[in-house]
């Protein structure tokens, strides 16, 4: 829909929602160039809006965004810089744990395993953070939720310091705010 609107040798083209604004000549009866403003039409066409294909690519996207799991989870402390959260097991016990980017795996501590039921598969060497390599126990745990993110049947390790790792935030684009973390599903 075109709107035209004139007033002191300017003219306002409404066109599909794009402004734009031009100044057009006058002939001497005091009428708009037709020239000018179809110079003035043809140039606010090229900035018309994306095309139908496009628009509908980008309402898939807006529609994929509002269908995606998004877990906010507030850091509840920081150890060392490190975020640290507030972790469910087994739909029971709570745990501090550090949100550790670097980590590939998670890890809890031995008193967690015995207090949440870890089911040890057997023992995995690692190398950790000073180069040196130690052998830990590896084993699985009924679910582990973080926020209302849940994996159930998740593998941990038996180590020092309480760690959420890759293994379990690999299915999230995660996005570390001041004071929350923010967890959005990614698309398979």
């Amino acid at each position: 829909m075109i709107q035209k609107h004139s007033r002191f040798g300017a003219t306002l083209l409404l066109l599909s929602g794009t402004l734009a604004f031009t100044t057009v000549a006058y002939n001497s009866y005091g009428d708009t160039s037709e020239k000018v403003l179809a110079a003035a039409l043809d140039s606010s066409l090229n900035e018309r809006p994306a095309s139908t294909n496009q628009l509908a690519q980008r309402r898939e996207r807006l529609e994929q965004r509002r269908n995606q799991q998004i877990f906010e989870v507030p850091i509840i402390g920081r150890q060392s810089g490190i975020p640290v959260v507030e972790v469910t097991f087994n739909n029971r016990r709570r745990f501090p744990m550090m949100v550790d980017t670097g980590a590939s795996v998670t890890i809890i501590t031995p008193q967690m395993a015995n207090q949440i039921g870890f089911r040890k598969t057997g023992t995995t060497r690692v190398k950790v953070a000073n180069g040196e390599t130690i052998e830990v126990p590896v084993g699985r745990v009924s679910s582990i939720d973080v926020g209302g993110a849940v994996i159930e049947d998740f593998t941990v390790l038996v180590a020092g310091a309480p760690l959420l790792g890759q293994n379990f935030f690999s299915g999230y684009n995660v996005t570390m705010r001041q004071n929350m973390i923010v967890f959005r599903e990614r698309r398979r």
